[in-house]
């Protein structure tokens, strides 16, 4: 899965927003340090505002879609911190399918897509499955049905 992080990193003024013929001294008298460093600090305390907004509260197994699936299903969960993730596939017997996440994750939602393969890379046949989520000290189970 693939997440992308952003931050601000830098303001341009462009001399062309200030007037066509804006000299240095002119920019200087047009735009001070005070306003640039106000403008910085809103910019980083917005970005800091929609990271905590983009970041899940809590450990949380979402609802996987399609479901029922045919060719794969998408599986998603949240993580609101970095943790180490188990995210299996179980047949109706209990047994395991296949093993898709085990490992250490950082924080985000993520997604995974199943495609109905097992460990060995064969299709599985049609029927239920319960998908098996190991995070922070809990366990989150949901049902799939399969169907070809």
């Amino acid at each position: 899965s693939s997440t992308t992080d952003w931050a601000v990193v830098a303001v341009e003024i462009i001399p062309a927003a200030l007037g066509a013929s804006a000299s240095k001294e002119s920019m200087a008298s047009k735009v001070s340090d005070a306003e640039i460093g106000v403008s910085l600090s809103k910019a980083i305390e917005n970005e800091a505002v929609l990271r905590s907004a983009a970041l899940p509260d809590k450990f949380e197994l979402l609802q996987a879609y399609p479901n029922p699936f045919n060719a794969g299903t998408t599986i998603e969960y949240a993580l609101p911190e970095q943790s180490r993730v188990k995210l299996l596939v179980y047949n109706i017997r209990g047994h395991e399918i296949v093993r898709l996440v085990d490992g250490v994750e950082s924080s985000g939602v993520k997604k995974v897509f199943w495609n109905g393969k097992n460990q060995n890379g064969l299709y599985i046949s049609s029927g239920v499955y319960f998908i098996r989520l190991y995070v922070g000290g809990q366990v989150f189970t949901q049902r799939l049905s399969l169907q070809k």
